[in-house]
Parts: structure tokens; C-alpha cells; sequence
């Protein structure tokens, strides 16, 4: 009689302990075990601990070929305005805030296990910041295995995983907006959507603010004494060529551009002092692979109604990107928007851009005022 009493706490004891751990085996709110998937259950993930995880693992299994990179001015677009040119399957695999490093540690890894025919990189000045240095969530570790053990701890053990295994069921019943669609790698950007439906344009002349003060003072921006200093690009430019020399060892089509970034951000490039190393980066891309640009002043980059912040165009714009870019003479492209760069006529366009600095007072710039030109 006292076995039976014992073998029922026993049993009892193992469901309690076990019972967390295969309902966050189920939920799977990283999305990194991919074991079910069922719509209002767990389909949609809110919760995740590093994109820079969950998005190898979602860009896995996608198995695409052709990737879209860079950080998260890449990341608003879909992959369908990219399929729509090459007609290939794509998967963003932009990653918020990364460096040049992190960059060049997902493209290698992709292109070297996965039939990879096509790269877009989006080039962003800030990642050659050599202050902007690996996030939390990178690990080369990752690549070497294929996945890390710590990463399926995180995912099924703890409090905190069981938290997130239930906040992410309680939204996908209530069908909260997600964040980011892993599936294709794309941010939705829809939280803003609804503010700015609910609150209008104040929203975005908030954001716009608050992008500028970021960049004006953040040290992995445009604060840094170190990123002054030209040379101090040209590891991470070392580290560019090796993906266009791998591109080219592979028979891989690249495809270079410089994201756009609102008037007033370019005018705080040159009014925190780096126009050196800003000048001196794009001459060197040149010497490296064609590319377009698409800063400076112009009819998109002065046009605050398509932007989301000084820094994120809006996803729906960058159709214009994409067709100057695949030559595509069908959809209509405002004529200034984009310089095709190369080592020929670089410096030309150069010198050219730096004529269209409207204000160097870096107070007038974050205020959105002053140019002349709105």
C-alpha cells in the first residue's frame, strides 16, 4: 500500500517538474524548435530573447535563395518587393543595429551551407563604427555548430521561459501585432501603424526627433571620436570585400546600395565630423563594386510623409529602391533618387553630395528646421 502511496508523489513529483518544460517545448517562444504551429496558439512570436538567434534559425529553415542584409533599415522591407524583380525565394536576414562583422558571420555561414544565388546589402555608415561592437546575441559558436545548447536551455527551462511561453499564447489569442514576421525576417513596424492612425503625424515628428538625439549622442552612432578618425573603417571595408570577393569566387549576383536617411540625418554625418570618413567610405566601396546612393537631398529623402523616422524609410517606399537598383523601367522612380557609384565618376559624386549639406548647427538639425527646403 505505501509503494502505490510512494509511486504516486513519484508520479505526481515528475509531472509537476516536467509538465513547464514540455508546455514551453510546445509553445516555443523563440521559435527555434519549430514543433508545432498552430494559428492563435503560438503561431506568432512575441517573446523572443535575441533576434540575432531566432532569425538564423527561422532563415534555416527557410532554406532561400537569395538574402537580403544589413541592419534594421533593411529589415522594413519584404522580401516579395526583392522576389518581385529576381523571382527567387528570399529571406531578410537584416539584423537590427549589426556591424560589418556581424554582417559578413551570417552571409558566410548562408552562402557557405545553402544554395545561395543572390545577396542584397544594404550599407549603413554606422555599421562601420568601430564602437559598434557585437550584440549579446551574436555568437560565432552558433555557426560552427549549427545551434547552442544554451539556446534550448533558454527556450524550455526557467521561469522566465515559462512566462514568455504564456505571454506569447495569451497574444496570439488576442492577435497583438507582430513585431517582426520571422518566417520571411521582415519588422512590421506595426505598433507605429496604429499610433500613428490613432495620434497622426506627431507621432513621426517625434520619432524623427528622438532618431537624431540617438545618433547625435549614442558612441555606436555618430558620437565617437574614434569613428572620426578615416582609417578607422578599414577593417570592417576589409571585411566588405571579403564578401564581394566571395560572391564572385561563388558566381553569386550582389547587388550594393547605401540606405537613404532623411535630409536632416545626413546633415548631422558632416555636422558631428565625420565627413572624412563618410566621404572616404563611400570612395572605397567604389573601389570594391559598383553601388547606388540614395543620400543626400532628394525628392524621397526630403518627403517626411514616407518616413518612419530619420532613419527607417517606410517599407511600402522601398519599391523605389528596389526598381532603380533591378533597372526596372516599369515602376515610376522619382528621377533624383539614386547615384550609381563607381570607381569612375565616384569622386565626382562625391563632391557633388557634399554640396547638398544644408546646415552644420547640430541644435537647428535635431529641431527638423532651418534648411529652407521643406
Amino acid at each position: 500500500m505505501k509503494i502505490n502511496i510512494y509511486k504516486k508523489w513519484i508520479i505526481i513529483f515528475f509531472f509537476i517538474l516536467f509538465s513547464p518544460v514540455f508546455f514551453n517545448l510546445i509553445i516555443d517562444s523563440n521559435g527555434y524548435l519549430q514543433t508545432i504551429k498552430v494559428n492563435r496558439l503560438n503561431a506568432n512570436k512575441y517573446e523572443i530573447i535575441s533576434e540575432y538567434a531566432t532569425k538564423l534559425y527561422y532563415a534555416r529553415r527557410a532554406q532561400p535563395e537569395a538574402l537580403m542584409l544589413g541592419t534594421s533599415r533593411m529589415m522594413v522591407f519584404k522580401p516579395s518587393g526583392v522576389q518581385h524583380h529576381i523571382n527567387m525565394k528570399t529571406y531578410n536576414l537584416s539584423l537590427s543595429g549589426s556591424n560589418v562583422y556581424e554582417q559578413f558571420s551570417y552571409f558566410y555561414y548562408m552562402v557557405k551551407n545553402y544554395n545561395i544565388r543572390y545577396v542584397i546589402l544594404s550599407l549603413d555608415f554606422f555599421s562601420y563604427n568601430p564602437e559598434n561592437k557585437n550584440k549579446i546575441g551574436f555568437t560565432e559558436r552558433r555557426f560552427k555548430h549549427g545551434f547552442l545548447l544554451s539556446d534550448f536551455e533558454a527556450e524550455l527551462l526557467g521561469l522566465q521561459s515559462l512566462k514568455s511561453s504564456i505571454d506569447t499564447v495569451r497574444n496570439n489569442i488576442t492577435r497583438k501585432c507582430e513585431p517582426i514576421n520571422l518566417s520571411e525576417g521582415y519588422s512590421t513596424w506595426c505598433e507605429k501603424e496604429k499610433a500613428l492612425q490613432e495620434y497622426g503625424d506627431i507621432i513621426i515628428q517625434r520619432d524623427m526627433k528622438n532618431s537624431l538625439r540617438v545618433f547625435s549622442t549614442d558612441p555606436l552612432g555618430y558620437n565617437s571620436e574614434a569613428f572620426r578618425n578615416p582609417d578607422s573603417i578599414n577593417d570592417n571595408l576589409r571585411l566588405l570585400k571579403r564578401i564581394v570577393d566571395t560572391c564572385k569566387e561563388r558566381r553569386i549576383t550582389l547587388k550594393l546600395y547605401i540606405s537613404p536617411v532623411y535630409k536632416n540625418q545626413f546633415d548631422l554625418i558632416y555636422a558631428m565630423g565625420l565627413s572624412k570618413t563618410y566621404e572616404k567610405w563611400k570612395y572605397e566601396i567604389a573601389q570594391l563594386s559598383d553601388y547606388y546612393d540614395f543620400t543626400g537631398r532628394n525628392t524621397v529623402t526630403s518627403n517626411q510623409n514616407l518616413w518612419w523616422d530619420t532613419s527607417h524609410l517606410k517599407s511600402q517606399y522601398g519599391k523605389y529602391i528596389f526598381a532603380r537598383i533591378f533597372s526596372d523601367n516599369q515602376t515610376s522612380v522619382p528621377e533624383d533618387f539614386g547615384i550609381l557609384m563607381t570607381k569612375e565618376n565616384v569622386t565626382q559624386n562625391i563632391a557633388k553630395l557634399h554640396t547638398q549639406v544644408r546646415s552644420k548647427d547640430i541644435k537647428q538639425i535635431l529641431q527638423l528646421s532651418g534648411d529652407g527646403d521643406d
